[in-house]
């Protein structure tokens, strides 16, 4: 990742949304059309449905991803298909800070959700998140699992963009901290 320039998160797949619903759909439905068509010695047919699975897989996968130049002070947040990237340029000037925050995501495997148990398990997501003034409405640089790597993006948007950082997990814990200790003073006198 350079810190002056441009450079690229990419998020990878999202499977996402009503588009990468039907390209899933219609993914499977080439995968058999070329394969039972090239099997029965139809060559042309079946290599239609493979160039129309192919096509169908990049819209079911749907990569997406953040854009930053600092140079031009622009960043996007894009989704590419077959490689080419398209999401609307933001002017970075809009923002003057950096933000991390933390939370707690819940979920449930499928399993559990099949045979109606309520049991299910968190797991932390650190944001890094874009702010400006008031009516400005926040910009997602990236979801984390650890708090390191989002420590490290928050280092390269100082570094590039000249932001002012703020790490709300650190003084979360910070926080914790001092309540312990204050409890563990008070337990000992």
């Amino acid at each position: 990742m350079k810190k002056s320039g441009a450079i690229t998160l990419k998020h990878g797949p999202r499977f996402g949304g009503f588009p990468s619903s039907v390209g899933g759909v219609v993914m499977i439905f080439c995968v058999f059309g070329a394969f039972i068509n090239l099997s029965i010695g139809d060559i042309p047919t079946g290599i239609f449905f493979a160039v129309c699975a192919i096509f169908s897989a990049a819209l079911f996968l749907d990569f997406r991803g953040v854009n930053i130049d600092f140079e031009k002070k622009q960043i996007r947040q894009y989704r590419s298909f077959l490689g080419f990237k398209s999401g609307r340029w933001e002017s970075l000037e809009d923002f003057d800070k950096a933000t991390l925050v933390w939370t707690r995501i819940r979920g449930r495997s499928t399993a559990s959700m099949l045979s109606g148990s309520r049991r299910g398990s968190t797991s932390p997501s650190y944001f890094v998140l874009l702010e400006g003034e008031d009516g400005i409405i926040p910009f997602e640089i990236g979801e984390y699992s650890t708090h390191k790597a989002a420590r490290k993006m928050l280092k390269v948007m100082a570094s590039g963009g000249g932001f002012t950082t703020i790490d709300s997990y650190a003084e979360r814990l910070d926080s914790a901290k001092n309540r312990r200790d204050e409890y563990e003073g008070r337990r000992r006198r």
